[in-house]
């Protein structure tokens, strides 16, 4: 093993063990019970909230694929986080503060807590949990995955793939499962803010190596024409509505960013957060990720289809390898920093929603704290076994979307203890139930999925939302309502918070 290889994995070793430290300091700041753990005893501020939130939006996808994206699509790929820019932040300040209403006032710790409690049913509120942890595992596996492969992108395969998986699993491992929300929170700012300035500082040195940015786009627009023009007509947009309803809602109702919402200090803070936020991943992912995917048709001219999701790794291979070490750092930063918070979230799901309530509902909270720390470590285990595996090399890339997809199957469930009060048990269960079933046909049922409509209706989550959304109203309509008692508790409180706070100076209820 040469020394370069040797450095990289030092450099890891080095920033892995910060994680670690942060994790320790952040131990010996907590309390043993549920909400401190997963949630940071409900008080993050403005400041750690966004770039928490950003860093967990980054993850390896962006290092090890959007770079290859904006490669091969270009320029009409920057709508999928301009969309993002106009749903999430009036996303968040609608959905978020209610969730963070309930949330503060009934102590839930995660979506089947407030789900489960609002319908008055352990099938809503066990299947919303096993929806979570399903959709979860995938995205999460990921990270890992992106991990080996940029190790042996980055050493010309002499760091073998396992060693990035064992080293990012051991450091998120246990930093998440000491430290709780409390060190993912801190993990991710440090993390975050150091790939957003990799990021920008490989965006310059590409623009001065292809001798600016004129070249760059002429370059490309010399290769492909359609790299700088927008898709015409309504068929085209349909895949970018898809993949803006995938990470845009996923960002609001996947389990570990709708728990962020639960952590957030007072509901002014998560507003603000919500502003921020998309304009910081805007900043920090996208205009550095168009710029080097565009210039690598300059500076990597005979960069192969195969080798687009491994521009950054090729570029510092070819012509910076000493800093390809600070790159292989900023790598394992966007992939850990959605892996601990993901880990965090499935360790909740288990020890409120399964053990909790299904095999010990008289477990104190000390006794769930102790639970949950322990199930992140084995589903963290568990992630490596299945990263190393065959299945897990070749399946996972893909299944990262369609696991956020899953996650958005929620949504109309979620629409009742939020603003509708006529939803009914049966129509948030069935709703559920059918998005999924849909979900599935179109992803893994060809010959099923080829009936199916073509244009907006032949993508998974904007037909699975649109089939659970009218489910979920129609069998609603047709069901026994909710008793007034339990509409009024969740709706009249909404109502009287939300109108107390608009006519105060301040959002801090």
């Amino acid at each position: 093993m040469s020394g370069y290889a040797i450095a990289s994995i030092l450099v890891c070793v080095a920033w892995l063990g910060v994680m670690v430290g942060i994790g320790y300091w952040s131990y010996l700041r907590s309390k043993s019970e549920p909400s401190d753990y997963f949630l940071a005893g409900r008080g993050l501020g403005t400041l750690v909230l966004v770039l928490t939130n950003g860093a967990t939006f980054f993850s390896m996808w962006t290092f090890l694929g959007a770079y290859g994206t904006f490669y091969r699509l270009g320029v009409s790929f920057t709508s999928f986080s301009f969309w993002q820019i106009a749903i999430i932040a009036p996303l968040v300040y609608v959905c978020g503060t209610r969730i963070w209403l309930l949330g503060r006032r009934f102590g839930f710790i995660t979506p089947a807590d407030m789900l489960g409690d609002y319908y008055g049913s352990k099938a809503v509120h066990l299947v919303t949990a096993i929806v979570g942890i399903v959709c979860l595992f995938p995205y999460a596996v990921i990270q890992l995955t992106g991990a080996g492969k940029a190790f042996v992108g980055l050493t010309g395969g002499e760091v073998p793939f396992w060693v990035g998986l064992v080293l990012g699993i051991v450091a998120v491992g246990v930093s998440t499962s000491i430290g709780g929300l409390r060190a993912v929170g801190w993990t991710d700012v440090v993390q975050g803010l150091f790939f957003g300035l990799v990021a920008w500082i490989c965006m310059f040195w590409v623009i001065g190596m292809a001798g600016g940015l004129k070249p760059i786009f002429a370059n490309a627009a010399s290769a492909n024409p359609g790299l700088l023009t927008f898709p015409e007509g309504g068929g085209g947009w349909a895949p970018y509505l898809n993949i803006t309803l995938v990470w845009g809602l996923a960002f609001i109702f996947l389990p570990h960013m709708w728990q962020r919402w639960y952590s957030a200090k007072s509901a002014t803070v998560l507003a603000r957060a919500g502003a921020f936020t998309p304009f910081w991943n805007c900043i920090a992912m996208t205009i550095p990720c168009l710029v080097v995917g565009l210039a690598a048709y300059t500076v990597l001219p005979d960069l192969t289809k195969a080798e687009t999701d491994m521009i950054l790794p090729i570029f510092f291979k070819t012509y910076a390898p000493i800093f390809g070490l600070v790159v292989i750092a900023a790598a394992f930063a966007a992939g850990m920093s959605s892996l601990n918070s993901m880990l965090l979230s499935v360790g909740s799901l288990f020890s409120e929603d399964i053990y909790h309530k299904y095999f010990n509902p008289g477990a104190t909270e000390r006794r769930r704290y102790y639970v949950g720390r322990t199930f992140v470590g084995i589903f963290a285990i568990l992630m490596l076994i299945f990263g190393l595996s065959p299945h897990g090399k070749a399946l996972l890339i893909p299944l990262a979307s369609i696991g956020a997809a899953f996650g958005t199957t929620i949504i109309p469930a979620a629409i009742g203890p939020l603003f509708w009060p006529r939803a009914t048990k049966q129509g948030a269960f069935w709703s559920i139930i059918a998005a999924n079933i849909n979900m599935m046909i179109l992803n893994w049922v060809p010959s099923i999925a080829q009936y199916y409509p073509s244009g907006h209706l032949s993508q998974s989550t904007t037909s699975s939302l649109i089939v659970g959304g009218l489910v979920f109203i129609i069998v609603s309509l047709f069901t026994e309502p909710l008793p007034y008692s339990k509409q009024e508790e969740y709706h009249k409180y909404l109502h009287s918070m939300i109108y107390r706070a608009s006519t105060a100076s301040s959002y801090d209820v």
